[in-house]
């Protein structure tokens, strides 16, 4: 926490420092000013627990009625290069009366992404290899941070703003934005600033800036081409010096559909620049899962000693080994036992690739809520 403390006094006196030079100089506190607070702060952070949840509930249009809802709640893990999110995904459609529920623990560092999917409630403590689980893993490179995870921590917190399929930090939309718009606000006795700009010259967006907060978003409105939506800060939280939004509160009406979606996220930033626990970036396989290596782009069953028992060079040598291992009729395969292996490796990529470009143009549409 030295470091932080250290930060945060010089953070206080960048702030001191340009609010004495503005007002030498006359002029107002810019979007930059500001900005450059925030960047120093996140800067200032090297490791970090948290737990975030994010619970979303889709309204119909006109009556109001409840349509569906989607949640997902993680443990974050980053320290430097290294990061790790475990968490749970779920979904439910009330009119088609379907749900769908999905665990997973990723690692991403310079040795390397590693990820666990299963599609239940709990991690199972044990897979005997003689049944077919209902998970998979996937090894491969270290890939793109923004890429490797479907959580996007920063944008839940408010320290990042979603943009089309990418995320910005206040200074980079205060660079692509120098002439925004700022003004002070007075809001019962808080004082705030609002400063008003465009994203990719459509995408209007108001941000009220604490200047008590680090001048972190209180409030954000975003009126985009897909609709409105709002967000507020109805609650920050505090460890030591560092300052973040705990609960987080959206609204967003799409401008076709008319229907309506109402968010609350809520934080708790565990520790902040202290050693992580030992094993907090250790992932491990269970033993009978069947695991796909993107280098390779070969399927394995994962053994006991934390290491592949059984390789698969081809779609043949899977299906045999499935055919011998699940078969219910001794003359006949069963029908799903034989696209085993196409399924295990489309959903690897379904649940590396396609599920987190889904949610992030999903995020887009919702990008305030």
């Amino acid at each position: 926490m030295k470091n932080y403390q250290r930060t945060a006094c010089y953070v206080c006196a960048l702030l001191s420092f340009t609010q004495v030079a503005t007002a030498q100089t006359g002029r107002s506190l810019t979007f930059k000013d500001m900005a450059q607070i925030q960047d120093q702060i996140l800067k200032s952070v090297h490791s970090v627990k948290a737990q975030i949840s994010r619970e979303l509930t889709f309204l119909a249009d006109g009556d109001g009625k409840e349509t569906g809802k989607n949640s997902i709640s993680y443990i974050w893990f980053k320290e430097g290069r290294k990061v790790r999110m475990r968490y749970r995904y779920y979904s439910a459609d009330f009119k088609e009366k379907k749900e769908y529920n999905k665990v997973e623990d990723t690692v991403n560092t310079a040795a390397g992404f590693k990820t666990v999917y299963f599609n239940s409630p709990e991690f199972p403590q044990r897979v005997d290899e003689s049944s077919v689980t209902s998970g998979s893993g996937v090894l491969g490179p270290e890939m793109p941070e923004e890429r490797a995870f479907v959580p996007t921590p920063l944008v839940d917190m408010l320290f990042q703003i979603s943009y089309v399929n990418n995320c910005r930090t206040l200074l980079e939309a205060a660079n692509a934005n120098p002439k925004a718009r700022v003004a002070p606000v007075q809001e019962g006795n808080k004082r705030y600033f609002e400063v008003k700009f465009r994203l990719n010259d459509k995408d209007q967006h108001t941000l009220l800036l604490d200047p008590e907060a680090h001048y972190l978003i209180r409030k954000h409105e975003a009126i985009t081409d897909e609709g409105v939506g709002h967000s507020e800060v109805s609650e920050y939280g505090r460890l030591g010096h560092f300052v973040y939004p705990a609960i987080i509160r959206g609204d967003f009406e799409s401008r076709k559909t008319k229907a309506k979606l109402h968010s609350i996220t809520k934080c708790k930033v565990l520790t902040v620049n202290q050693p992580l626990e030992p094993g907090s970036f250790d992932v491990h396989f269970p033993p009978g899962l069947l695991v796909t290596d993107k280098r390779t782009r070969r399927a394995m069953i994962w053994g006991e000693d934390d290491k592949p028992k059984i390789v698969f060079n081809n779609d043949q040598e899977y299906q045999d080994w499935i055919y011998r291992h699940t078969r219910t009729d001794p003359q006949m395969p069963s029908e799903s036992s034989s696209r085993l292996y196409i399924w295990f490796i489309g959903a690897g990529l379904f649940l590396s690739v396609v599920l987190p470009l889904s949610i992030k143009l999903y995020r887009h549409r919702a990008k305030s809520a």
